[in-house]
């Protein structure tokens, strides 16, 4: 039975497909018919829909391209003028869209573009069929998500009018629902391209959509969403958009927003209050939407809106496109500032050929008297007093500054008291000033650098090679006596002083304006030792971010409710001669005892206000870097007045850049005065609820231009919560681990203690004075140099030279923490180092930029410049630093004895890990691809993916690319160092600490004897793969790294590049 029973079904179903076929096939016949026979048309048709309606097996025989079934049914459509059987078709092809294998056949047998030439005949033949139009619109709808490029041939076949015409129709005289619904899908569908909906727009779209969209606001909430639809899609367009502002838009919007926040309690028209908030979007994307958002109180609709979050966790959708509305909306304020320059205004010194500039200089700093801030110039030529008595410079002493008269500095340094400060010592040729200061435009005479190297000409025994020298007068080559002055700085770290004791010893750097510094901040009296645990990278939930994002707009909204107190002013303290106290500017006019404390008038400090907005928060200025408006981004100040427990939130208001690692899992640094007295001086990571994000305080458009202004542009706030741990302690928060100029001349004495004993030549030298009058240094380190000495296998006139750099940008305080790890290094025992020594003469000027790092800038120097990109041609009186260090790297290409390796170290705010970028010539031997490729090996934080050898066109003023360009250095790289922490590696998910910068250093050092240019031993050197390195231990230690021994009792590679970059593809006994 059951055997009969399909064989039945078989037969039916094979009699169904032969039912449609033969249809088919006399469908096919009345086509070709001259006389059209409508009646026998739609039997035909009527019989074809029925049978694909009940059965599957008719519609996939009716889809076949074999019996061509689509073809016939679109030629039906063509050929006839008929409306019930253009009805019939349609609602076949209708009944076939209906399965997603149908839809996809139709679209790509091209059945779309001839329904919508149909369409255009039947609305010009038969405006009136209703029923037919609204067929062909739904159809169109249904398949049109399948058509590639719907929009371009809808208006290539003129479609575009018959669904508006239907809308405007529908505002005049009473249109069926099941017509105005799918018009107005159709009409979202095609304003999807641009210029659809502007040709829509200019027909009055969007006046119609908002007539329909009032008229069924409480009818029909169907017709409301498809209206709104349309409407999102037309208000794309900026026209469009302006047009609903001027139409009174956004009042209705606001409107209707407020009543489905009041009605929709159960939260089921989510998609339609998305739509809302979706053309909202779109509209306020002009000035003039945002302004009549605002008039029409949206602030408040929409915050109604956003508080719902925490109870529905559907509405997320919507809260995010509401912040972005409100953000957006509110509107651009100026900063609380009186000036967008730094509070302290430096005069720069003018060249001995410009006398006109002099009456502008003495013009300008009068004028900056009388509006109340405090000018001083470059201190060349002048006697720096420190303390409480500082003098004023009057308006001739700064006019008759000479860069050249570097001989009367001295006379007067010399007849004030004897010995200068670590900062202060002049020129090192004073008795030939005169010529060796001479016009920038001369060539430089590089004779007058042979005493900056002492190396190749001192002859002293080998009990003498340890000898140091830091010289502020004429060298004399056959000498290099020790300067006694720099032995007086203590140790960083050292805290057996007390605070008095060490503020006595320390000799304070000169800052770019006499008597600014107040104090001597913590971390320079009692160091910073490195936390042994590592903290992870800051996670930041989207809850939290979203409710920082709704206080940021409260704050605009509930202003009224904000104490806007300022507690901390430094435009107060630049306005006045002399400084005022710390209580008076943290103060303010009136004292608030539960207000905190702050400074920054100490080295390396930036904080220009705080303002007290709510009790336990606080909005931050920074100040820019000084002679500029711009480079907000480094911050380190001293807070105080704390009360334990309580949770304080800080605002820095202006930072610049669009991004930053605080995003990323960054935390600021904090370090306690009360725990470096109880024994543990440390910088820790600390800061809960960190955010970094576009805030509504104005930007000036460019440096120098206080008037054109951008609304567009804007700051960023850096927002992040301290919880301190004791009462009435004394704290200080920097963006990343400080180091100091007074760091740097600490740590150069202790080397100068490393160095005493052992068979190291360390020679250190003043190189120049800057603007502000500190001291360049520049180092020497190699082994001994005596010719006859039976100990160095190299004499020193053959050792390739290593020249090193860092601190050009002064905010990027990692690359002076690297140059610390490598320091330490060649200055220690490791049998690494002594063959380092052995093999290089290294040449390292450790701080390009003490000016900006003493005041406290993120990039420039006191001229306003970034030193970086004025290698090319460095003037020699507004970049001195930079014009002494390149003559130095002249001076050694005239001798043919070019750096082997130039090295420049930096920081880098928005990458993870450390990576270099180099310089590389098209088809070249790829040479400088090799020390990178070293690091990678054994460096754990190193990421050479990240590296780049491209010269790019707003880089060739930098020192990289000028060293590689000018002077033929073809390993001349940029390092650059992460604030944060690693993408890859044993470090990944933990902010890095000193130590690892420190260890980079020397793992640097290392990488530098496989580019040796001496005969090598037999074997090969052991090179760290990256599996090594992650099976490493984290705690940064001297056995994760290459030993001194392993690299004596081993050998070196050949000096050929590419010989290295075949030998570290063989991974043999590979250890870290």
């Amino acid at each position: 039975c059951d055997q009969l029973t399909l064989r039945d079904l078989e037969f039916a179903f094979d009699f169904s497909a032969s039912v449609v076929v033969s249809s088919l096939a006399t469908l096919g016949r009345l086509l070709s018919c001259e006389e059209k026979d409508v009646e026998q048309w739609h039997s035909v048709l009527t019989k074809i829909h029925r049978l694909i309606c009940s059965q599957d097996q008719c519609r996939r025989d009716l889809l076949l391209k074999k019996h061509g079934g689509v073809e016939l049914l679109l030629a039906t459509l063509q050929a006839c003028c008929d409306g019930v059987v253009l009805l019939d078709v349609i609602e076949t092809f209708d009944e076939i869209s209906r399965s997603v294998r149908g839809s996809l056949v139709l679209t790509r047998r091209g059945v779309l573009p001839v329904l919508m030439r149909s369409l255009v005949w039947t609305v010009k033949r038969t405006p009136h069929d209703k029923q037919l139009i609204k067929s062909f619109h739904v159809l169109i709808v249904r398949l049109a998500s399948k058509e590639k490029q719907f929009g371009i041939k809808a208006r290539l076949s003129g479609i575009l009018p018959i669904p508006l015409a239907i809308v405007q129709q529908s505002t005049l005289s009473t249109v069926p629902r099941t017509t105005l619904i799918p018009a107005l899908q159709l009409l979202r569908l095609v304003a999807t391209k641009g210029v659809n909906a502007t040709f829509l727009g200019k027909q009055g779209a969007v006046a119609a959509l908002m007539k329909v969209i009032r008229s069924s606001a409480s009818s029909d909430p169907r017709i409301l969403k498809a209206a709104l639809d349309a409407l999102a899609a037309v208000a794309v367009n900026k026209s469009n958009a302006a047009k609903m502002c001027s139409n009174g838009g956004i009042k209705l919007l606001v409107t209707m927003i407020s009543e489905w926040h009041c009605h929709d309690k159960d939260n089921r028209h989510i998609a339609m209050r998305k739509t809302l908030l979706t053309i909202l979007k779109h509209t306020t994307m002009t000035e003039a939407g945002q302004k009549a958002f605002v008039a029409c109180d949206g602030v408040r609709a929409l915050l109604e809106t956003v508080h719902l979050a925490p109870a529905a966790k559907d509405l997320k959708q919507l809260v995010t496109m509401a912040l972005l509305i409100l953000r957006r909306c509110c509107p651009r304020q100026p900063l609380p500032v009186t000036s967008s320059k730094h509070c302290i205004a430096f005069i720069l010194p003018c060249h001995p050929s410009t006398e006109n500039e002099s009456t502008e200089i003495s013009a300008t700093q009068t004028e900056d008297k009388t509006n109340g801030t405090f000018s001083c110039g470059a201190n060349g030529e002048m006697n720096r007093l420190h303390g409480d008595d500082a003098v004023c410079y009057t308006e001739e002493s700064a006019v008759t500054r000479d860069r050249g008269d570097v001989s009367s500095q001295e006379e007067k340094s010399s007849s004030s008291g004897g010995s200068s400060s670590a900062g202060s010592s002049s020129s090192i040729l004073d008795s030939e000033a005169d010529e060796y200061i001479r016009s920038w435009e001369e060539p430089i005479d590089l004779s007058f650098f042979d005493c900056f190297f002492p190396e190749l000409h001192a002859t002293q025994p080998e009990s003498d090679c340890h000898t140091s020298t830091c010289q502020s007068s004429t060298i004399d080559s056959s000498t290099c006596a020790i300067d006694t002055r720099c032995t007086a700085w203590p140790q960083p770290s050292c805290t057996n002083h007390s605070a008095p004791v060490l503020e006595s010893l320390y000799q304070p750097a000169l800052p770019a304006r006499d008597g600014w510094f107040c104090e001597m901040a913590s971390p320079d009296k009692y160091g910073h030792v490195t936390p042994t645990a590592l903290e992870p990278l800051h996670k930041l939930s989207k809850k939290d971010e979203r409710l920082l994002m709704v206080e940021d707009v409260e704050r605009f909204a509930l202003s009224d409710a904000l104490l806007n107190r300022i507690v901390f002013d430094l435009d107060a303290a630049a306005s006045h001669g002399r400084k005022k106290s710390t209580d008076e500017i943290t103060s303010g006019d009136s004292c608030h005892d539960n207000a905190l404390k702050f400074e920054s008038r100490f080295e390396s400090g930036n904080l220009r206000k705080a303002i007290q907005v709510r009790p336990y928060e606080y909005d931050l200025l920074l100040n820019p870097d000084i002679s500029s408006n711009r480079h907000h981004q480094w911050f380190y100040f001293k807070v105080s007045s704390m009360e334990a427990g309580k949770t304080y939130r800080f605002n820095i208001v202006n930072c610049e850049k669009p991004n930053s690692q605080f995003n990323f899992g960054m935390q600021p640094l904090l370090y306690s005065t009360q725990r470096a007295l109880s024994g543990v001086p440390s910088w820790t990571r600390s800061g809960q609820q960190i955010s970094y994000y576009r805030n509504h305080f104005e930007r000036l458009k460019s440096d120098g231009d206080d008037q054109k202004k951008s609304p567009s542009r804007t700051f960023y706030t850096m927002t992040f919560t301290l919880t301190f741990p004791c009462d009435d302690d004394v704290c200080y928060v920097a963006y990343h681990y400080p180091y100091t100029y007074t760091n740097l001349q600490a740590h150069l004495s202790e080397l100068k203690a490393l160095a005493s004993g052992h068979h190291i030549w360390f020679s250190h030298q003043s190189l120049c004075t800057t603007l502000a009058g500190n001291a360049c240094d520049l180092l020497t380190i190699t082994g001994p140099i005596n010719d006859e000495d039976s100990t160095a296998s190299i004499s020193c006139k053959d050792r390739d030279y290593i020249f090193l750099t860092a601190r050009v940008h002064p905010g990027e305080t990692n690359a002076s923490w690297i140059m610390k790890g490598v320091l330490d290094f060649l200055l220690s025992t490791d049998p690494v180092a002594d063959e380092l020594r052995e093999q290089f003469v290294f040449k390292v000027v450790p701080m390009l930029n003490p000016d900006g790092v003493i005041n406290g800038s993120h990039r420039c120097s006191l001229s306003g410049k970034d030193l970086n990109r004025c290698w090319i041609n460095p003037d020699p009186l507004l970049q001195p630093t930079i014009y002494h260090t390149k003559a130095l790297i002249q001076y050694l290409v005239a001798r043919d004895t070019a750096p082997l390796v130039f090295c420049d170290f930096h920081g880098h705010s928005r990458k993870k890990g450390i990576f270099i970028y180099g310089c590389s010539n098209e088809g070249g031997d790829r040479a400088e691809e090799a020390l990178p490729r070293i690091l990678s090996q054994l460096a754990p934080l190193f990421e050479y993916s990240s590296c780049s050898f491209a010269v790019e066109k707003a880089k060739e003023a930098t020192a990289r690319v000028v060293v590689w360009r000018q002077m033929g250095v073809q390993r001349s790289y940029t390092m650059e160092s992460t604030y944060c922490g690693a993408e890859t590696g044993m470090y990944k998910g933990v902010q890095i600490t000193t130590e690892q910068l420190e260890m980079t250093g020397k793992v640097f050092c290392q990488s530098l004897l496989y580019l040796q240019s001496h005969p090598p031993p037999a074997q090969g050197l052991p090179l760290a793969t990256q599996s090594d390195v992650q099976q490493g231990d984290g705690d940064g230690s001297d056995e994760s790294l290459l030993t001194g021994l392993d690299l004596l009792n081993e050998s070196a590679v050949s000096t050929d590049d590419s010989s290295y970059l075949e030998a570290t593809q063989t991974k043999d006994e590979l250890h870290v």
